[in-house]
This record gives C-alpha cells, structure tokens and sequence, in this order.
C-alpha cells in the first residue's frame, strides 16, 4: 500500500489473540487460525496449524554439515 500524500509504501499487520492449548507457538511463527466461540474476553480464534516456523528452520540448518 502506497500513502498518497508522502509516497511512502506501508505494510499494514494485523495482530490477533489466539488460544493456543499445547503453548506450542513462537516468536515469528507463521500459522493458519480458525474462527472459534469466544475462549475470553479478547480471544476468538483457535490454532489449527503452524505453517512456518523459524526456530525450525534454524534447527535444521544447524543439523546439517556445511
């Protein structure tokens, strides 16, 4: 997205309190939500799926020799 009067490019985030049972999430993790009845006061949504993790990928570069 492009703000008109200075030209500048923006990235609009969104962020989103979600009720993650196992306490499996991390910092950066990319992860796919599901619309669930309401947990808490704030909380709408539920994990179903961690689709990219960088403490992950950082495990397996480790792992394997260079």
């Amino acid at each position: 997205m492009v703000h008109k009067p200075t030209g500048k490019r923006l990235i609009r985030t969104k962020k989103y309190l979600t009720h993650d049972a196992q306490n499996q999430l991390r910092l950066e993790d990319t992860v796919l939500i599901r619309n669930c009845p309401p947990i808490s006061a704030r909380k709408r949504f539920t994990l179903a799926k961690i689709l990219k993790s960088p403490e992950a990928q950082r495990t397996l570069a480790h792992s394997t020799p260079a």
